[in-house]
Parts: structure tokens; C-alpha cells; sequence
């Protein structure tokens, strides 16, 4: 099966060339345009998603057992590792408390609740 991609940039952030298939485009486009809703996601540091410091920028949150990561709006923004907080972007005092209070929810990778009942399903659907 031969498929059309196209190379380029499409994400800020990651380094070296990125290929899509046409499809792919449209999704990126409205993602890119999208209000930010606060959306909180934790993220394990031993998750193939954990790409801190690899391929995202900041510094490397390390694969051990225990790390994890907060994203808002898809952004990382907080990590927690061998018991102590690492704050990966600039927050005020109200932002950092709603972070710290995120990551010490118990779980890997799972949706935060953020008041709107349809965006606080967990992304584990075992739990």
C-alpha cells in the first residue's frame, strides 16, 4: 500500500522532520487553534509518552517508577520524581497549588477532573 505523506513541521516543540499522512493535517490544524481549557493529564515517567528532555524540550524527567508528569492543555508543566516537585514551566502560586494537588492524585495515566464533569473521565479505562 502506497500512501501520500508530507513532511514538515507540524508541531512546535519537536525536533527534526515530522511526516503525516494528508488526513492527519486538518486534526493538527484545529488542535492548534483550539481554545486552552485547562485540561490537566498525568502521565507516568515510565510511559513511552514521557518525552521530556528527549524530544519535547526542558529537562529530562527520568523512567523510574513513581514519576510523573502533569500536562496542561498538552503542555508539561509539573513533574513529580523521588518525592520532590519539578516545576517544567513558570506558574503563579494559584497555578502551582491546582498542579501539586493534580500530581497527588494516585495513578499513571489518567484525565484530572477540572469541574466539567465530560473532561474528568479517566484516560485508564480499568479504573
Amino acid at each position: 500500500m502506497n500512501r501520500t505523506r508530507f513532511g514538515g513541521r507540524f508541531v512546535d516543540g519537536l525536533v527534526g522532520e515530522q511526516f503525516a499522512v494528508p488526513e492527519a493535517i486538518p486534526a493538527l490544524r484545529s488542535i492548534a487553534r483550539r481554545e486552552a481549557s485547562g485540561e490537566l493529564v498525568i502521565v507516568s515517567g515510565c510511559d513511552p509518552l514521557n518525552l521530556v528532555g528527549t524530544v519535547l524540550d526542558g529537562e529530562r524527567v527520568p523512567a523510574v517508577i513513581g514519576a510523573r508528569i502533569l500536562f496542561e492543555d498538552g503542555v508539561a508543566v509539573a513533574a513529580w520524581v523521588s518525592g520532590e516537585m519539578q516545576w517544567l514551566v513558570d506558574g503563579n502560586a494559584e497555578k502551582q497549588q491546582r498542579w501539586r494537588e493534580a500530581l497527588g492524585v494516585r495513578g499513571s495515566a489518567r484525565r484530572v477532573a477540572t469541574g466539567d464533569a465530560s473532561r474528568s473521565r479517566s484516560a485508564d479505562a480499568t479504573r
